[in-house]
C-alpha cells in the first residue's frame, strides 16, 4: 500500500511543486515591495509640498509685519512733526512745513493731488504693478526700524532674506483738508493723508499697504 503510494507520488514531482511554491512567494514580497514603494514616494511628496505650504505662509506673514512696522514708524514721524522734546535728537523730530507737501523738500512727502507728477505713479497700479518697485529713492525713505538694529547696524531678517537692495520703504501722500467734526479750533486745521508702504523683494514677493492718518495742523 505504501509503496503504490509513493509510486503515484514521485520524489521528483514533490520538489517541482515546493519549487513552483517559493516562486509564487517572491512574486507576491516584490509586489508589496512596489507598493510600500510607492506609499512612502507620495508621502514624501506630500509633506514636502505642506512644508512649502508652511514655509510660504510664513514668509507672508513676516512680510506683513515687516510693512506694519515701516508704517507705524513713518506714522510716528507724521503725528510727532512740530513737538519739541530736546530728549530726541535721533531721528530729529521733523516740522510742521516738512510734512506738508507745499512746502516741504522732503523727498518721502507728497501731494495727494499730484502723485503722478511728484512721486512718478498714479493709484491706478498701486496694488496691480507687480513688474517693478514704485516707491525708490526719489520718491520714499527707508524705514530705520526694519533696516538698523542695535548690534551689526543691519537687519538680520533682510540679510537672511538677501533683501538689502530692496528694503521696505515709506512715503506719504497728503493732504486733504476736512472740514466739520466736533472739535471748533479756529486756530488750527484738520488734515487727513495716507502713508504707502511697500516692500518688493525678487524671492519673497511683494507687499503694498495704505494707512490712513489725521492730524491737526496749526
Amino acid at each position: 500500500m505504501s509503496h503504490q503510494f509513493a509510486d503515484a507520488w514521485p520524489g521528483k514531482d514533490v520538489e517541482r511543486f515546493k519549487g513552483s511554491q517559493n516562486g509564487s512567494v517572491i512574486l507576491i514580497v516584490l509586489m508589496l515591495l512596489v507598493i510600500l514603494s510607492i506609499i512612502g514616494v507620495t508621502s514624501t511628496n506630500t509633506t514636502v509640498t505642506e512644508n512649502f505650504i508652511v514655509r510660504n505662509s510664513a514668509i507672508r506673514k513676516q512680510n506683513m509685519m515687516m510693512a506694519d512696522t515701516v508704517a507705524a514708524e513713518a506714522l510716528q514721524q507724521i503725528l510727532d512733526a512740530g513737538m519739541t522734546d530736546a530728549a530726541i535728537v535721533n531721528p530729529p523730530l521733523l516740522t510742521e512745513a516738512q510734512i506738508n507737501p507745499i512746502f516741504t523738500t522732503v523727498a518721502w512727502v507728497h501731494d495727494d493731488d499730484n502723485m503722478a507728477a511728484d512721486a512718478g505713479f498714479t493709484w491706478n497700479n498701486w496694488y496691480s504693478q507687480a513688474t517693478g518697485p514704485l516707491l525708490d529713492n526719489a520718491n520714499s525713505a527707508i524705514s530705520q526700524a526694519v533696516t538698523l538694529n542695535n548690534g551689526t547696524g543691519i537687519s538680520e531678517v533682510l540679510v537672511d532674506r538677501g533683501g538689502l537692495a530692496a528694503p521696505p520703504r515709506y512715503a506719504l501722500a497728503g493732504w486733504t483738508t476736512v472740514t466739520g467734526g466736533s472739535l471748533k479750533m479756529t486756530s488750527m486745521t484738520r488734515r487727513t493723508a495716507r502713508v504707502l508702504v511697500e516692500y518688493m523683494s525678487e524671492d519673497f514677493g511683494v507687499v503694498r499697504l495704505t494707512v490712513g492718518v489725521e492730524r491737526w495742523f496749526m
